[in-house]
């Protein structure tokens, strides 16, 4: 939490002050004695009033106070908040790894699948690009609306053998939305997780965290893996580096190791990039508490701290 007129926070040195006054009052006021007929009568009248009762409207005037002037120095949280001005990009790991059937149909082709049913689940239309990348990253939509657009270059994209660039993937997503400084811009990554070859993926992941970009990393294929068609190498899903990269620009990592699982996710997935983290103004909430203390203060006033003079 952060204030934009800290200044105010200097009235909060009258609070201990106040405490002083008060407790000095209370050691003055006991000293004082009270002429009853007996012991019996007065305690008839109030008997003993219990500690938290004889102090109970102080301690709300305090936290009243506390209230108002944390209010007069207004206050910045960070609160999550729906955003209606979005723009994505969409990256697929077409490397060799992704030929893998550990996944039906196939790495790449589960992946497909995925993205595919994201885009026509969606309520929605925003700016979507698609990139794909082994060695290197390349363009393959600029970002559209156009959904027909978008699920064609999905359709086109095919895994082959190559390097896996991740952190030049990243980068290459980023120039790609550079033009929607405006909008809460999100990248969904598609990959089993190798990186070999570009730049390096925690430096993109830093990058992109920087500009409010936020990477949903999407493991696919299984940890015990399988061979490469036609090929004698095995290759795993290696979540280290996917899972990095999410967390330090804010996002998730997702473990896929079937197609129904990661439709289900993307499905929660389209609610979840639409909220934004922003900075908000929230004096309100503590002016709002601050005059509830003080009818709660008032009701107790005339009730349970109610004195007999």
């Amino acid at each position: 939490m952060t204030f934009q007129a800290p200044d105010f926070l200097f009235l909060l040195i009258f609070l201990p002050a106040a405490v002083a006054l008060y407790s000095f009052y209370r050691k003055k006021q006991k000293q004082e004695t009270l002429n009853f007929s007996s012991i019996k009568t007065l305690k008839q009248i109030g008997g003993e009033i219990k500690s938290w009762r004889r102090h109970g409207s102080f301690i709300l005037e305090l936290f009243i106070f506390l209230a108002l002037i944390t209010a007069l120095a207004r206050p910045k949280a960070v609160l999550p908040l729906p955003s209606n001005q979005i723009a994505a990009a969409i990256l697929f790991d077409t490397s060799g790894s992704m030929m893998a059937q550990d996944v039906f149909p196939s790495r790449i082709g589960a992946a497909k699948q995925a993205a595919e049913h994201f885009i026509k689940h969606e309520s929605e239309s925003y700016p979507v690009g698609i990139i794909t990348f082994s060695t290197y990253p390349l363009v393959r939509l600029n970002p559209t609306t156009n959904k027909q657009k978008i699920l064609s270059a999905i359709s086109s994209v095919h895994a082959h053998l190559g390097g896996t660039a991740i952190g030049d993937a990243i980068f290459s997503a980023m120039s790609l939305l550079d033009g929607y400084p405006e909008a809460h811009k999100v990248i969904l990554l598609f990959s089993d997780g190798g990186n070999n070859a570009g730049s390096s993926p925690t430096i993109a992941a830093k990058a992109a965290n920087e500009q409010g970009i936020r990477i949903y990393a999407f493991g696919v294929g299984t940890k015990k893996g399988t061979y490469m068609p036609g090929i004698p190498i095995k290759v795993n899903l290696q979540e280290k580096t996917l899972k990095k990269i999410s967390k330090l620009s804010g996002g998730k990592y997702y473990k896929i190791s079937n197609v129904i699982a990661l439709k289900k996710i993307l499905s929660k997935l389209s609610k979840k990039i639409k909220i934004v983290k922003k900075y908000q103004d929230i004096a309100w909430y503590f002016a709002a508490a601050g005059l509830l203390l003080l009818a709660v203060k008032m009701l107790l006033d005339f009730t349970l701290f109610r004195r007999i003079p």
